[in-house]
């Protein structure tokens, strides 16, 4: 951007720009405390004057990246019980018995 390296420090107008923002969302991320700026409006003033350092421009992009989701993992799916001593298949029975 613009004086970015020179200075070192943006404007609300400008990292709203570079976000693709509003500039009342950077003053609003200022005063939540979420985004470092520094006021350099003359003592009394009523309206603020921020500035914003690059470098908090650049930790506040790398605090929001989005991080991928853990992979899912699924249960192991439940064995069936062995089969207890002398049991008949029914149904095995009934198709030997329709074979024969």
């Amino acid at each position: 951007m613009k004086g970015e390296s020179e200075v070192g420090f943006l404007t609300p107008p400008e990292v709203a720009k570079r976000w693709r923002v509003r500039a009342d969302r950077i003053h609003t991320l200022i005063r939540a405390g979420r985004l470092k700026a520094f006021n350099v409006a003359a003592p009394g003033s009523v309206r603020p004057r921020f500035r914003i350092p690059v470098a908090a421009v650049a930790e506040f992009e790398t605090s929001q990246q989005p991080t991928p989701p853990a992979p899912r993992t699924h249960a192991a799916k439940p064995q069936r019980p062995p089969k207890p001593p002398g049991w008949v298949s029914y149904v095995a029975n009934a198709r030997a018995k329709a074979n024969s």
